[in-house]
């Protein structure tokens, strides 16, 4: 498990408490948020993922906002995310989902990568569905 209180800066912690205000997730959700975006900033230190001003505001920018796709549409039963960004909205439904609940995916991650994020080694990337 990831110490936010030693992976994040100060503001990034400060942004991460208001966009788990937003959008209150478990604590096993939590944790593969935190690995994604330690993921996600060692990343950016050499691709341009997101833009670089949009950092101290990832959590409520970036993951919180894309969690609203939730709840716009609770009755979906298919995502996909077919872009070629920093996994901004698909991901993080898929973060957010019990693993339990993907379905096969066009794009793959690495097992290391998929156990990281997903917890399931077998868990695919962007075509997901509810149970």
């Amino acid at each position: 498990m990831i110490r936010p209180d030693l992976a994040f800066p100060p503001d990034l912690a400060a942004d991460r408490a208001r966009a788990l205000a937003l959008t209150p997730v478990s604590r096993e959700t939590l944790e593969r948020f935190d690995a994604f975006v330690a993921l996600l900033l060692n990343w950016q230190r050499t691709t341009n993922l997101i833009a670089a001003s949009t950092i101290p505001h990832l959590w409520t920018r970036h993951i919180a906002d894309s969690l609203q796709l939730l709840d716009l549409a609770p009755g979906a039963r298919v995502w996909a995310d077919l872009g070629t960004g920093g996994g901004f909205p698909g991901l993080m439904i898929a973060i957010a989902l019990p693993p339990q609940c993907m379905s096969r995916a066009s794009k793959i991650l690495s097992p290391a990568l998929r156990h990281r994020l997903m917890s399931s080694p077998r868990a695919p990337l962007l075509r997901l569905s509810y149970c």
